[in-house]
């Protein structure tokens, strides 16, 4: 976080000054300065929210949330860092490499914390699982009761009256 806040907050700066220079240009009279504005002000919002993110959270508190993990994946972001990402529910964390490995597969009810705006992972724990995602237990149908074994040689439809023929 403290990265992320430190790389994105100067550019955001410089592109938000480089944005207003171009407009204060391009209000004076020249005309082709509006299309560098506008790419100098799509850069700046794009770091903005990256850079307000992560400056949101240097002083908030880590909260906690439960869930299953959906998912699990990893990507290139800016085609230079590999990011590591899971889902648990309907939230998706951005977890360090350790934490990524660490992590079994898919539907496992887990706990995590981790910080409300970047929703980058602290720590995880699991979880048992709750007794309606748990394995049914198997248990005889009635069908099976109260059927009638066929004599060996005789035709299972004749033998089985709940047989449907």
């Amino acid at each position: 976080m403290i990265r992320t806040a430190v790389v994105t907050t100067p550019p955001l700066i410089l592109f938000a000054a480089l944005t207003t220079f171009y407009l204060v240009r391009a209000a004076e009279g020249n005309h082709g300065d509006w299309i560098v504005t506008a790419l100098m002000a799509l850069i700046a919002l794009l770091l903005a929210t990256t850079a307000v993110e992560s400056l949101r959270d240097l002083f908030a508190d880590p909260v906690e949330t439960n869930g299953l993990i959906k998912k699990k994946w990893r990507k290139s972001d800016f085609l230079l860092l590999r990011q590591y990402y899971v889902q648990v529910g309907d939230a998706v964390f951005r977890v360090r490499k350790d934490q990524f490995h660490a992590l079994s597969g898919a539907d496992q009810p887990i706990g995590v914390c981790h910080f409300p705006h970047t929703h980058t992972l602290v720590d995880w724990w699991p979880l048992a699982a709750p007794p309606s995602l748990a394995p049914p237990a198997l248990a005889p149908s009635r069908w099976q009761e109260e059927r009638v074994r066929p004599e060996p040689g005789a035709p299972p439809h004749r033998a089985d009256p709940h047989h449907p023929s």
